[in-house]
């Protein structure tokens, strides 16, 4: 989904014109320079657990957990957030292509996100937090025996949080060695949140007797 780069592009005017006050050359090559952001639209990515807005390299990620509701204006998506601000998703329409239904794709959009928040919303009422198993003893001594599916359940859990995906990503990648690898790749295809999806590459890429810790943030 292609999103204009409206609030980027202002920010960047603004600094454009303060330095024209100073170096009047800029006012010249001011067309040059909005048409070049114009040329770089914003990419948004949605996942299971929230989404992601990448512009020029950056990014910025905003998880389901922090929505509070989502609804449509004009030619945007306004996502308002449980701190109070509003995160405004704008369609970006190119000039030739104006003739298009922008209310069409803004309806996608919102039905795209409400879709994923309601999913992330009913994982989120029936979460259930893997443990590390049952209680067993073995040669005398107390030991917790490895149950797959609820560690893969948390995996794969758009609601749990990063750090305890990650983890139980960890423990998979640990007991199941190769045989963990291409689910894990499955798992963080669904993932907004670039840092934990950049771990859980990472994790199913590792061989199996490297211990090295993936940080998340």
């Amino acid at each position: 989904m292609t999103l204009g780069a409206s609030g980027g592009a202002a920010a960047f005017a603004c600094f454009v014109l303060h330095l024209g006050v100073t170096v009047p050359w800029v006012w010249a090559a001011l067309p040059m320079l909005a048409t070049s952001l114009v040329a770089f639209p914003a990419r948004l990515e949605v996942g299971g657990d929230g989404f992601c807005v990448v512009w020029l390299g950056r990014s910025a990620f905003v998880s389901f957990h922090d929505v509070r509701a989502i609804d449509a204006d004009g030619r945007s998506v306004r996502v308002w957030l449980t701190s109070g601000r509003t995160s405004r998703l704008r369609v970006g329409v190119p000039p030739e292509d104006f003739s298009k239904n922008a209310a069409v794709e803004v309806g996608d959009l919102r039905r795209e996100l409400e879709h994923a928040w309601s999913t992330f919303e009913e994982r989120a009422k029936e979460h259930v937090h893997a443990n590390d198993g049952d209680v067993a003893t073995v040669d005398g001594y107390r030991a917790r025996a490895f149950r797959e599916d609820d560690v893969w359940r948390v995996v794969e859990d758009p609601s749990a949080a990063p750090g305890e995906r990650l983890r139980a990503a960890v423990t998979l990648r640990a007991e199941l060695g190769e045989d963990a690898c291409f689910r894990l790749y499955e798992a963080s295809a669904f993932v907004a949140n670039p840092p934990l999806r950049a771990a859980l590459e990472k994790v199913a890429q590792r061989t199996a007797s490297s211990q090295q810790r993936t940080p998340v943030e």
